[in-house]
């Protein structure tokens, strides 16, 4: 069984061998320069923007990769990826193209995008039908669009919608990168939120964006292995009362519930009736579980006078 994980920096020089070798097969893209080393590691530093995974074997030997990249340099195509995928020859037939496309549609949703396009040759039946396996649909051809291996060539356009990141409100959601901080800090202040330990938990911090603007956050604290405090939600007054607040709670507490939490507990002064409104009822602090009253909120971040409020989770 192949694990599928986000590539790491040693994994370089095998994601560049197996780019190559498709390359000089020349039945998946019209790219002819090889790839090096160097190139891949700087897909690979940016990764959080645009998520690169591999395939690895029993042996731990990396046998595919997958990966998403910019479409198009405009504000309105900013949730919009290109992607490829690449299989050793050695390991295909064994479904691994499937479980790397799954894997990146993963990836992808938890970077904000909310749709994966790319084009393949007909030709190249095996790509073509993994695409259809994981919900890829074709939007039409390409004519003689562009000259390889001695000849015009058509593609088939494929894509992929991410709901998750399709509101009618027009915002997406992505998990938070290293630079984020000063705007989520911004975001907390307007919002009078404590910043008390929120840094720490950064890479738990889903933020709302438009365009490429980040307007909200939301992050949980974990408590134990099975409870979450969710925290330090914010969003800008412009976004509010369209629905971008409760589908940005919905999106933080679906990844904590992913990663195997069973309840999520909150404190509020001001926003008892929003939540309530998505399921959190109030409870009395003798019910609070026992590691979440030594997080920073509950030692003094947040007033007494707040409202301890729990839901069941998955949603």
């Amino acid at each position: 069984m192949a694990v599928i994980r986000p590539a790491r920096s040693s994994d370089a020089p095998s994601i560049a061998d197996i780019y190559n070798a498709g390359i000089a097969e020349g039945g998946a893209t019209f790219e002819t320069a090889p790839r090096t080393a160097d190139d891949i590691i700087r897909r690979i530093d940016d990764q959080a923007r645009y998520p690169l995974i591999v395939a690895e074997n029993e042996a731990r030997e990396v046998v595919g990769w997958a990966g998403a990249s910019s479409y198009r340099a405009r504000p309105c195509y900013a949730g919009v990826g290109e992607f490829s995928f690449y299989v050793a020859r050695d390991a295909r037939g064994r479904g691994l193209g499937q479980s790397l496309l799954a894997g990146l549609v993963d990836a992808a949703r938890d970077a904000g995008f909310w749709k994966l396009v790319s084009r393949v040759f007909p030709s190249n039946a095996a790509s073509l039908a993994a695409c259809r396996r994981v919900g890829f649909r074709e939007v039409g051809r390409y004519e003689s669009h562009g000259f390889g291996m001695g000849r015009w060539q058509d593609v088939v356009i494929v894509e992929r919608m991410i709901p998750d990141n399709q509101t009618a409100s027009g915002l997406r959601f992505r998990i938070a990168r290293e630079d984020d901080w000063p705007t989520i800090e911004t975001l907390l202040a307007e919002a009078s939120l404590p910043l008390d330990g929120a840094q720490e938990h950064l890479n738990a911090f889903v933020l709302a964006v438009r365009e490429d603007s980040v307007v909200g956050c939301a992050t949980v604290e974990q408590a134990g292995e099975s409870v979450v405090l969710l925290r330090s939600v914010a969003l800008r007054a412009s976004e509010q009362g369209a629905g971008g607040g409760r589908a940005l709670v919905m999106r933080t507490l679906e990844r904590a519930a992913r990663a195997g939490a069973t309840s999520a507990c909150l404190l509020t002064t001001t926003a008892e009736a929003f939540f309530t409104h998505i399921g959190f009822a109030r409870i009395d602090r003798a019910d609070v579980p026992a590691a979440l009253l030594q997080s920073v909120e509950f030692r003094g971040a947040c007033p007494s006078t707040a409202v301890i409020m729990r839901r069941a989770l998955p949603l």
